[in-house]
């Protein structure tokens, strides 16, 4: 399908160009309009409005092609970002059309293939500030999450379903105000709990299921994780949430890697938190992963906590290195550490833990300039220790 910018009318209306064959002839079949037609914004949210599915799914076609191209995507703001009306007017009958109620007297198949659509323009969607407030203004990303725990509880989750409304919550929670909105910002106490306690519930799902597609929920868990309220729940029961969030570090996902050292670095910016970090061996969490070739040697890992020394020798045993192989883990590994040192008593832990050798080790071999800027920062705050 090519689909492309162009304006429509005499109000000049940003439109879309149809020049898809299967789109257009469901459409011409309908009688709405020639095979290559111009559509607005407002003439596509009418067409998802009609009453016939073919209709239904040509438009969802044509929507999701759109929302797949970052510059056709940001056509449903203004020129300063905003939403615009026939944007929100987009969005929210796509919302509608992704609920299953929607689709009463619908071919079931027909029903999901509907969902399915509608859910992945607006994953894609998401991707836009503008559009990712808007969705949790309205409370689609909460509709989301709580579609995710319900349907796990009662068997009901359909896989396919479940990626996408897992790529949508972590992609519209990106940003700390959106973040801590999920989380019941400006909602009364008792709902703020239950919004809280369904990050706790996602976080055991991830937990007891590797299925690949609760994957990005690791993502979204690591974004609201910057939110005082999740920090607070993670540290209950003897950090009971953390340690479950640190158990996605030794995920064989990528992804679920990069949200559980997403928590590691969230939380490690609150100076408040450090003591609880430091007693759950924090520091042991972030440099395992980072141990690297040439390994350090026996002398130089005198003094070192026990676990950091077992990985090692592990290591020359098996000859295995079990160094995180993504840059974007690593640059959140080390980023905690920096993190780390923003305290004394964090500076004087790193120090004392002597896991410099490993740091500088990782140094040697690493090619991204930034991680290398973050273990030299993390170097001399160290070092500077007895003057900070």
């Amino acid at each position: 399908a090519n689909i492309h910018r162009t304006c429509g009318g005499t109000h000049n209306r940003a439109g879309f160009f149809v020049d898809n064959k299967s789109v257009g002839d469901s459409l011409q079949r309908w009688g709405i309009g020639e095979l290559n037609v111009i559509m607005s914004l407002h003439e596509l949210s009418s067409f998802l409005r009609d009453e016939r599915p073919d209709v239904i799914l040509a438009t969802l076609g044509a929507v999701l092609k759109v929302s797949d191209d970052s510059a056709l995507r940001s056509l449903i703001c203004d020129d300063g970002g905003r939403l615009r009306e026939d944007g929100r007017t987009l969005l929210r009958t796509l919302t509608l059309l992704s609920a299953k109620e929607q689709h009463e007297g619908v071919a079931v198949e027909q029903g999901q293939t509907i969902m399915r659509l509608a859910l992945s323009a607006l994953v894609n969607f998401a991707s836009e500030h503008s559009a990712a407030e808007w969705l949790g203004q309205n409370g689609f990303v909460d509709r989301c999450v709580r579609s995710l725990v319900e349907d796990e509880e009662e068997n009901l989750a359909n896989d396919e379903l479940v990626s996408l409304r897992a790529g949508l919550i972590s992609n519209a929670t990106r940003e700390m105000h959106l973040a801590e909105r999920a989380t019941g910002t400006g909602q009364s106490e008792a709902q703020q709990r239950v919004m809280v306690q369904r990050t706790q519930s996602l976080l055991k799902l991830l937990a007891r299921n590797s299925r690949r597609s609760l994957d990005s929920v690791a993502l979204f868990v690591g974004n609201v994780s910057r939110t005082s309220q999740v920090q607070d729940l993670l540290k209950e029961d003897c950090g009971r949430g953390f340690k479950l969030a640190v158990r996605l570090l030794d995920s064989d996902s990528r992804v679920r890697r990069l949200g559980g050292s997403a928590v590691l670095k969230n939380m490690a910016m609150s100076q408040s938190s450090h003591e609880f970090l430091l007693e759950q061996e924090f520091i042991c969490m972030c440099v395992i992963p980072l141990i690297q070739l040439p390994l350090p040697d026996a002398d130089e890992m005198e003094g070192t906590p026990l676990r950091i020394q077992k990985a090692i020798s592990q290591a020359q045993v098996t000859e295995e290195i079990g160094c995180e192989p993504q840059e974007d883990v690593r640059l959140n590994l080390v980023e905690a550490l920096l993190m780390l040192c923003t305290s004394e008593k964090g500076r004087r832990c790193i120090k004392q833990q002597r896991v410099y050798p490993i740091l500088r080790n990782l140094d040697l071999v690493e090619n991204n300039e930034l991680i290398k800027q973050v273990i030299n920062s993390i170097v001399a705050r160290t070092e500077l220790v007895e003057e900070i």
